[in-house]
């Protein structure tokens, strides 16, 4: 995704702003940031299990 983020960038479209690349979850953010992630979701690190029942 990161690399796609460089193309696009690279491409200089108009009224197309790549800043932001959001991935990752509180599982794998780590993993998300080292891949170039500016935007993660810890949701459940911060609050915990949800409980669909």
């Amino acid at each position: 995704m990161k690399q796609f983020a460089v193309d696009i960038t690279r491409k200089n479209i108009d009224n197309v702003n790549m800043d932001c690349l959001s991935m990752g979850m509180s599982g794998d953010y780590t993993v998300a940031v080292e891949e170039g992630a500016t935007f993660v979701r810890v949701g459940t690190s911060i609050f915990g299990e949800r409980n669909y029942k």
